[in-house]
């Protein structure tokens, strides 16, 4: 018998507990990252480095952080990638991929540029619900949508997240791709580098506070 995807999340008493496990989830992930834990102790090594470049004891700390930076930059992804999902699910929109087939490729095309709402979903197919709270519907894989659709234009508009902070993520999801074909390790220490990395730990500490917030 074939396992069929539930899609009880499209519920809607469930949008909001979805989205908020999401969130929960994502920050566990990327709290556990050494250059968010030790933000502190990179600020001071990159400051040492300005003034002694040659410095030995920095270089080798700074070795700690570039081993970790890949896996770092997966975890703060999985932050991103399930904050910007319960975003979406919030508001109503689809996170599953919809399948490329009739009746469905029109609102697949679709989706590839911008969100596609549940009720749409709903016009060509209704979700059917099964044993209570397992929901099916032909329409939807259960794959769900990935960096590459979720940074688009017409997706990123409904993040609340601002230019910059977008393109410092858009720059992540490019380096942690290069997982598949990497030989070397790499992590490039600047001023605009750390101001990023700033900004992207004030916005994930100001989403937990309201996440905090939430009866």
């Amino acid at each position: 018998m074939e396992n069929k995807p539930n899609f009880f999340i499209y519920s809607e008493n469930k949008f909001s507990y979805t989205a908020a496990s999401l969130i929960a989830f994502g920050y566990d992930v990327y709290r556990n990252s050494k250059i968010i834990k030790d933000f502190g102790k990179l600020k001071k090594i990159t400051h040492d480095l300005n003034i002694s470049p040659h410095s030995t004891d920095s270089h080798k700390l700074i070795q700690e952080f570039m081993f970790e930076y890949l896996i770092d930059s997966i975890r703060i992804l999985i932050f991103f990638e399930n904050y910007m999902k319960a975003r979406l699910i919030y508001k109503g929109f689809i996170v599953h991929l919809i399948k490329d087939e009739d009746p469905f490729k029109k609102l697949r095309k679709k989706q590839f540029k911008e969100p596609v709402l549940y009720g749409e979903i709903q016009v060509i197919e209704p979700f059917i619900m099964e044993s209570g709270e397992f929901h099916t519907n032909s329409c939807l894989s259960d794959k769900t949508l990935g960096m590459s659709i979720l940074l688009k234009s017409g997706y990123t508009m409904h993040y609340n997240i601002d230019f910059n902070l977008l393109k410092f993520i858009g720059e992540l999801n490019k380096y942690r791709n290069r997982l598949h074909f990497s030989d070397k390790y790499e992590l490039t220490l600047n001023q605009e580098f750390l101001k990023n990395l700033s900004e992207l730990i004030v916005f994930v500490n100001k989403v937990m506070l309201q996440l905090q917030k939430k009866p």
